[in-house]
């Protein structure tokens, strides 16, 4: 069973695990998945995120936060742009190795735009 968590923490922790089954491909990431990998009920999980698209709002809160966390340590590390530069490049690209599911997420929407069929359903 979860330790008990206060709503901040545990939508950060349901993002987080939503975001390693997301490595899988973003069809992975299913309401019993995630509260599995969280050690909560699905009961627990709807407190949280009403659905799977909310999830995928989370996590793109998530993945924004990360970058915004590499863009300010980048510039706090070094001095010169160049060197900013270098530094954001090392972090994002470690922040990709890290976490495979980021591309998916992020191009996501440029898909569902892109093939009417998934974006949409079909009316026959």
């Amino acid at each position: 069973m979860s330790k008990r968590m206060n709503r901040i923490s545990r939508r950060e922790q349901i993002a987080e695990e939503a975001l390693k089954i997301a490595a899988k491909g973003i069809s992975a990431i299913t309401m019993d998945k995630v509260s599995k990998a969280c050690g909560i009920v699905p009961s627990a999980l709807y407190r949280h995120y009403k659905n799977k698209d909310e999830i995928l709002e989370g996590l793109r809160d998530l993945v924004r936060n990360k970058l915004l966390d590499n863009a300010k340590m980048a510039t706090t590390e070094e001095n010169t742009p160049l060197n900013v530069l270098k530094n954001l490049a090392v972090r994002h690209a470690n922040l990709l190795y890290k976490h495979p599911g980021i591309p998916r997420l992020l191009f996501l929407k440029l898909l569902l735009k892109k093939i009417p069929s998934v974006a949409k359903p079909c009316s026959r």
